[in-house]
């Protein structure tokens, strides 16, 4: 046997080399506690079922859509009064971390269908109402100019005939009851222009927490505004330009969902946490269903489950909103309610010592009682649009509901809690699989063109090698040309 036929005998046998997939920046988290869709009442556990059953999505990803869809439709109905006197808003926050591939696009357009509706019903009314509006607009302004400009009229004349002219006509509401990845400004000019009551609702939430509105420069500004609109503040923006605005009332639900890569950045940002705006979103991380949804018919009930719900969520978005120089209607808490109020917030406040089991998520754990509160009030208006006092089953499952979200976020947050160095690691992942479109990437690129975290080459070298050593970049020897230019340390992308 010749030398060359013994070479390519050797090679023939050898085994072919399979490289090690990507390996998770983070460690797995433990399985998650099942949703307690049951509590969800007579008409959103239905649909959450249907959706479950028709999609094939995890349980957990219908059950919070059709539960934020409820909250968008409820909260401008209504405030919630606790037992101390303060009155909340309905507004909740909801996240939801997803695997690509759980089926959370075709989940969420189920549970949205409601909302889609009632914006088309709107946007059929607003043509005409804005010509109508053109046209008041013209007789005020000829009105208003003659009156201003007369030579007949004494100071005192023309002022009662301006008190008689009225105020300047409104325009119609812009149609958009959602947004997707708005930033605070953006957000704020809905509020408006828009209705009173929106959403911030996205199935690619990776959009909205990596965009503008919550960069390194924006991200305090954002969760400040969100916060406050939680909380019930009104909105308020003071500009040289735009002069001083003030807008009570308004109210915004927030429904994400991301996937994990962009959840631990956001579970463990600092930042967030101590401004407050992680203690207002609940989230959730439900087991995939990847490799269980094998084909079958959907249940006869379930078509007719999702058209009661979302005949249900019409009723409570055409309701009229209310005005800016009006106030909410209060929910009150019946006698034995409030009793189960204050016994769950006391039974929270003893978990929140230093060995307590909620220490960890000692914010969230802070407004738990008010989150079940809100959560309450939701349901009884879905269960009855007139209802001004939450009963004791709703208020139970109110905190069912959040006792499940602090579960979660238990074993969320302290998964997620990794050192600084991963998670700058993950956003430049993220970065390159959502914004980089080149299979190559050099340091350069990274400092010069990448996360705004990374303006040094020392910062971008060390966390592309952690990358590589988690397998999701490969080492090219030799150097490489990287967006048309000569680079000397490269790496190939990994699509994992």
């Amino acid at each position: 046997m010749t030398g060359v036929e013994a070479i390519c005998e050797a090679v023939a046998a050898a085994d072919v080399y399979v490289p090690e997939p990507p390996r998770p920046l983070f460690r797995d988290l433990p399985d998650p506690e099942p949703f307690p869709v049951e509590v969800l009442g007579e008409i959103l556990a239905p649909a959450a079922n249907a959706i479950h059953d028709i999609i094939q999505s995890p349980m957990a990803v219908g059950a919070q859509s059709v539960l934020a869809t409820a909250t968008l439709a409820a909260q401008g109905c209504a405030n919630v009064r606790l037992p101390h006197g303060s009155e909340r808003p309905l507004s909740n926050f909801f996240v939801a971390i997803l695997d690509t591939g759980e089926r959370k696009t075709a989940a969420d357009d189920l549970a949205s269908t409601p909302i889609r509706q009632r914006e088309a019903q709107l946007t059929i009314t607003h043509k005409p109402s804005l010509a109508e509006h053109q046209v008041q607009q013209a007789v005020f302004d000829a009105e208003w100019k003659k009156i201003t400009g007369s030579r007949n009229l004494s100071a005192a004349e023309k002022a009662q005939h301006l008190r008689n002219l009225g105020p300047k006509p409104e325009p119609p509401p812009y149609p958009m009851l959602v947004c997707g990845e708005p930033t605070y400004e953006g957000l704020f000019r809905l509020l408006r222009d828009g209705p009173h009551s929106v959403g911030v609702f996205s199935n690619e939430g990776g959009q909205l927490l990596g965009g503008y509105a919550l960069n390194d420069d924006n991200r305090l500004k954002t969760a400040a505004g969100l916060s406050d609109g939680w909380d019930g503040k009104p909105w308020k923006r003071v500009r040289g330009g735009d002069g001083l605005t003030l807008l009570p009332h308004r109210r915004v639900t927030l429904n994400l969902m991301v996937q994990p890569l962009v959840a631990a950045p956001l579970l463990g940002d600092t930042l967030l946490r101590d401004q407050g705006l992680l203690s207002r979103i609940l989230v959730c991380a439900p087991r995939p269903a990847s490799g269980t949804r094998f084909w079958k018919d959907p249940q006869p009930h379930s078509h007719q489950a999702l058209a009661t719900y979302a005949q249900r969520m019409l009723d409570l978005l055409c309701r009229s909103p209310i005005a800016d120089e009006e106030i909410y209607p209060a929910m009150v808490f019946t006698t034995q309610a409030r009793s189960m109020w204050i016994a769950f917030a006391d039974s929270i406040e003893a978990q929140l010592g230093a060995e307590g089991g909620l220490s960890t998520v000692r914010g969230l754990a802070n407004k738990a009682a008010e989150h079940a509160a809100r959560l309450a009030g939701v349901l009884e208006l879905v269960a009855n649009p007139e209802a001004r006092a939450i009963a004791e089953p709703m208020l139970g499952a109110g905190i069912e509901l959040i006792q499940f979200f602090l579960t979660e976020a238990v074993r969320l947050y302290e998964g997620m809690q990794v050192n600084t160095d991963l998670q700058q690691a993950a956003r430049l992942l993220r970065w390159l699989h959502t914004s980089w479109t080149e299979p190559y990437i050099s340091p350069v690129e990274v400092y010069q063109r990448g996360p705004r975290e990374f303006r040094e080459k020392d910062q971008a070298s060390a966390a592309l090698r952690i990358l590589e050593e988690h397998g999701w970049l490969m080492p090219l020897q030799g150097g490489h040309e990287v967006a048309g230019q000569r680079r000397r340390d490269v790496w190939l992308i990994v699509k994992g």
